[in-house]
């Protein structure tokens, strides 16, 4: 800033220097008006202009200015911080605890278990029970006779029951001779199958059977062990009627009926039921 105001100054005294050395013009005066004739011209001469000379100018200096330091700011320390340590905590080592090694057990192994096969289930005929002699019916009465007035069957129905059955007591032989459980159990009703698959009831006949231990495990152990046995080679002569969907199939032997089969119209079809 104080540079460019002395270049100023400097400008400004070169300009009023210039114009008090500039050459002054001489002042032309004016030509005379031609002479009358008449009255004489008397010419006034113009009075001096005085040039006042411009008063030089004095250029002041600006003072510097003088540019304070700012003091030194005392920046205080900081107090020390005294760190208590923490007073060290004793842990106390546990005390060591013996272990005490088993005994090593010695497992006996067990012997193997022989396995018995039962032996088949000889079901004891009954004895045959003497009835008073009667004139003998015929097979179709023999077989409704235990039926009641409102549950009658007529005779060709008897006639197409009893062919039907007999059939189907044939295809059990051939299934009882090959031991075929999987074809056996299509015969049977639904109601037989849950029976004998109950292992409660297999093990109640268990009981019954001539080997002592041996217990039927499932359905196809009582098929083997107990319907074959009691069954097999069996001739069946007649049906009972107990009543249009209910019969037993028999063997007659001196007036007597030994019962070896029964079965339950379901559906329009024969089917075997073994509960007892």
């Amino acid at each position: 800033m104080i540079k460019k105001l002395r270049i100023l100054t400097s400008i400004i005294a070169v300009l009023i220097f210039a114009s008090c050395c500039s050459p002054k013009k001489d002042i032309q005066q004016p030509e005379s008006a031609p002479q009358s004739t008449s009255e004489p011209v008397e010419i006034v001469e113009p009075e001096p202009v005085e040039i006042v000379e411009p008063e030089p100018v004095e250029i002041v200096e600006p003072e510097p200015v003088e540019i304070a330091e700012p003091e030194p700011v005392e920046i205080a320390e900081p107090e020390p911080v005294e760190i208590v340590e923490p007073e060290p905590v004793e842990i106390a080592e546990p005390e060591p605890v013996e272990i005490v090694e088993p005994e090593p057990v010695e497992i006996a192994e067990p012997e193997p278990a022989e396995i018995v096969e039962p032996e088949p289930v000889e079901i004891a005929e009954p004895e045959p029970i003497e009835k008073p002699q009667q004139p003998e019916p015929d097979e179709y009465s023999r077989a409704i006779s235990a039926l009641s007035a409102e549950d009658s069957v007529s005779e060709d129905t008897f006639t197409e029951d009893k062919k039907e059955i007999m059939h189907i007591i044939d295809e059990l032989s051939d299934i009882m001779k090959n031991k075929d459980f999987s074809k056996w159990v299509k015969y049977l009703t639904p109601a037989s199958r849950n029976y004998w698959s109950n292992p409660a009831n297999l093990r109640e006949v268990s009981k019954k059977l001539p080997l002592k231990g041996f217990t039927l495990k499932n359905l196809e152990d009582y098929f083997k062990y107990v319907f074959i046995p009691s069954r097999q080679g069996r001739r069946i002569d007649e049906i009972r009627y107990l009543s249009s969907s209910y019969v037993k199939a028999v063997q007659v032997k001196n007036n007597t009926d030994i019962i070896f089969y029964y079965f339950n119209k379901i559906d329009g079809k024969w089917l075997l039921n073994i509960n007892p």
